[in-house]
């Protein structure tokens, strides 16, 4: 079906309904098509704003504070509410009312590869902050797994199981 169709009866669907299952409604539209994980958001959220709060300290302490800051901190929202969509989708779209097994492995590859970043965001401006307080092998590691998508890093053994 055509998103150009799907849209207007759906708005039309919603206006006739009360505004309680209009809501619920529009929660699994939402769900069913832009994005679902809400456990993971949380997390992911908690991060960026842990990041957030340690860059405009940064800024701060340094009197570089400028809308361009600004500006960086929204268009990195902006890049990964994109990101998330497209994870949500090639991991949930349909071919034929069947639900597609052949990008399962995205969504787990997708979230971990976006929380490393946002680790290593956080691990660098704490670094900049006080350079001695976080030991420099977790920020190795997580660098290691960010250029490669694997945790072994040279030279450093696995822990025993």
């Amino acid at each position: 079906m055509n998103m150009l169709f799907v849209l207007p009866a759906f708005v039309c669907m919603l206006t006739k309904l009360d505004t309680g299952e209009s809501i619920a409604q529009l929660l699994h539209f939402f769900e069913t098509y832009v994005f679902a994980d809400w456990q993971f958001l949380t997390f992911f959220l908690t991060l960026q704003v842990t990041d957030t709060i340690l860059l405009f300290y940064k800024a701060i302490v340094s009197k570089s504070v400028s809308a361009k800051l600004f500006g960086i901190v929204f268009q990195k929202m902006l890049i990964y509410i994109c990101f998330l969509v497209l994870v949500h989708i090639m991991a949930n779209y349909t071919i034929a009312g069947e639900r597609n097994s052949f990008f399962g492995w995205f969504t787990a590859v997708a979230y971990s590869a976006i929380m490393v970043r946002e680790g290593i965001s956080i691990l660098e401006n704490i670094g900049s902050i006080r350079p001695d307080l976080i030991p420099h092998w977790i920020l190795k590691r997580l660098k290691h797994y960010d250029k490669t998508g694997r945790f072994e890093a040279k030279g450093v053994k696995k822990a025993a199981k």
